[in-house]
């Protein structure tokens, strides 16, 4: 998707830590990264952060798994002001995306809005839906969720329902406003 708007993609070397990444931001002067878990965890952990001119970035996409709660606030600080957080899986691709306008405790805690054709549902273990903010189990639906897993039409069905609705396997909670 960047490369269609013109974007050049910048591999950096392999390290144990996150200074190539640095190292490849400071010469390249990169102006977007995307962040995973670990890569977020290993920026945020890496000594000599400070070291190394990143003012180039001005957006980071984290996504992935879960983030501990300080991580996203420390990439905040530390790399770009411009965090945004999107949820997703290999199953669904992006279900949710915040802004670079979001409040920092909604980028904090992972609060996104819905893409569009999209539909995201909270439900109980018997799978009715549930009032707003109130935690249980993650659905989706949309031109964007996986057909099958190739091969495996046992383990599809026990994710996915024949009127298209996918089960995550997350728990999350939605407000009032559909983030």
């Amino acid at each position: 998707m960047l490369l269609t708007w013109g974007a050049t993609l910048v591999s950096p070397r392999p390290t144990e830590d996150f200074t190539g990444a640095l190292e490849a931001i400071e010469s390249e002067r990169c102006n977007f990264a995307l962040l995973f878990p670990q890569l977020l965890s290993q920026a945020v952990n890496q000594q000599n952060i400070k070291s190394f001119d990143v003012s180039s970035l001005q957006r980071c996409w984290c996504t992935g798994n879960v983030f501990p709660q300080g991580t996203v606030l420390n990439a905040v600080k530390l790399l770009c002001s411009n965090a945004v957080v999107l949820y997703g899986i290999r199953e669904t691709l992006y279900i949710g995306i915040g802004d670079v306008s979001d409040a920092l405790e909604d980028k904090i805690r992972g609060k996104t809005r819905i893409v569009g054709h999209c539909e995201v549902k909270i439900t109980e273990t018997a799978h009715s839906i549930i009032p707003v903010n109130t935690m249980g189990d993650v659905w989706v639906r949309g031109p964007n969720i996986f057909l099958c897993y190739y091969g495996d039409k046992e383990r599809t069905k026990k994710v996915k329902h024949s009127d298209g609705w996918y089960y995550t396997g997350d728990l999350g909670q939605m407000d009032e406003d559909g983030r």
